[in-house]
């Protein structure tokens, strides 16, 4: 990981490094909590340099699903109403992922914000599905125990 901005010192990016260096995204507030050794505050977002030269359609669900997790950590509300869609799409997501990667704040509440983004992404045309987005937004590799058809459109 490289710091964009320059105001990492380079002790805080090698902790930061030992703990993502091989992720493909991530948000965390108050990162200094879960890096006991981090000595500043911060709030990280990360995103592999892989996704910068991926077109933006496709990219930006993966975006949407490290912004549920600000979301979730911050305790906000979604902009929107959850619907029972939502919350029916939020239980197949959490099913479909690998149980390893739920300490990582893949819990209930941030599938919910996840499947109000992708159900909103549709209503306003920016993918053609919930699922779509769904798959675009968690790494293959993550949810093991997709069904495809599972996720409901409406």
């Amino acid at each position: 990981m490289v710091d964009l901005l320059g105001n990492i010192d380079t002790g805080s990016m090698a902790i930061i490094n030992e703990r993502f260096f091989d992720t493909d995204a991530g948000f965390r507030i108050s990162a200094q909590k879960a890096l006991k050794r981090l000595p500043v505050r911060a709030d990280i977002f990360l995103l592999n340099t892989d996704y910068f030269e991926q077109p933006a359609p496709d990219v930006d669900p993966m975006l949407v699903h490290e912004i549920c997790h600000g979301l979730d950590q911050l305790n906000l509300a979604p902009p929107g109403q959850i619907t029972d869609l939502d919350r029916h799409n939020a239980q197949v997501i959490f099913e479909a992922y690998d149980p390893e990667a739920w300490s990582a704040g893949h819990n209930g509440r941030w599938g919910q914000y996840l499947a109000w983004s992708g159900r909103r992404s549709v209503e306003l045309g920016r993918t053609a599905s919930i699922s779509e987005f769904i798959k675009l937004s968690i790494p293959a590799y993550d949810r093991p125990n997709w069904q495809d058809g599972a996720i409901r459109e409406k």
